[in-house]
């Protein structure tokens, strides 16, 4: 059976399923190419708030490339190369998307699925979450762009434990070592996921757009003048001016 990658949208909120769960929720060339299509029409679709990223089943957010779909061509390191190249693309489409992105991680969490996972905004754990990176038992480099991500979110010591001891770690090591932002229990993922998701899409949209873009581009080494502008920008909008209004409005019901 062939794996895919779908959406579903409710209301302002969306969701993109990795669906393999027979292997893990592994990817092969098809559902990495659905993926980067999937975020152009997320881009394309104003009406979103929230992306939750996660994956179908219990065993797996994401095992990575799926090796039997990677080393069935007579030439092998072709097909790897395609794969990565199809995987930074995906990537970068996610990167372009305004909105926040909450992963949803339980079970394993490997390889091309730590990148993935370091593309979102917001990790949210399972407790039964296994972070690891096993590249270097095949003598692969990982991507230089997910290495840099790596090395910001949790430091150079983390990421040589990661990619040169090929040793995964357990959510509540993850979660101190700064690779995900909150554990909870298995059971309790997908709840607390959707939650925060809907708390995030009550807000105005423009102003966590901004939020999203102006920490993205500081901790990129954008021009301080210009995050300064964005931010005055964003608070010159209208939508600020309507809540303020409706917070007076409400105090003053209160009041009287």
């Amino acid at each position: 059976m062939t794996g895919s990658v779908h959406i579903d949208l409710d209301s302002t909120v969306v969701t993109i399923t990795i669906d393999n769960p027979d292997k893990r929720n592994s990817f092969d060339l098809s559902m990495t190419r659905q993926l980067r299509d999937i975020a152009g029409i997320i881009v394309a679709n104003r009406d979103i708030r929230v992306v939750i990223l996660k994956g179908e089943g219990e065993r797996a957010f994401c095992s990575g490339g799926d090796f039997d779909a990677m080393t069935e061509a007579d030439n092998i390191l072709d097909s790897v190369y395609e794969m990565e190249d199809m995987l930074e693309q995906a990537v970068a489409a996610l990167a372009t998307i305004e909105v926040p992105i909450i992963a949803a991680m339980r079970g394993a969490c490997l390889g091309g699925g730590v990148q993935l996972a370091m593309t979102a905004d917001i990790r949210i754990a399972a407790a039964d979450l296994k972070f690891g990176i096993p590249a270097v038992s095949l003598g692969l480099v990982y991507p230089l762009d997910a290495i840099t991500k790596m090395v910001t979110l949790a430091g150079p010591s983390t990421a040589k434990h990661l990619l040169i001891g090929g040793e995964p770690y357990d959510a509540a090591t993850a979660h101190a070592k700064g690779l995900v932002d909150e554990v909870v229990p298995a059971a309790e993922l997908l709840v607390r996921a959707g939650a925060f998701a809907e708390r995030i899409a009550m807000y105005p949209p423009d102003t966590v757009r901004a939020y999203k873009k102006i920490i993205n581009d500081f901790t990129s080494g954008g021009e301080i003048e210009a995050i300064e502008e964005m931010r005055s920008r964003a608070n010159r909008a209208g939508e600020l001016i309507d809540r303020l209004v409706a917070v007076r409005r409400e105090r003053q019901l209160k009041a009287s």
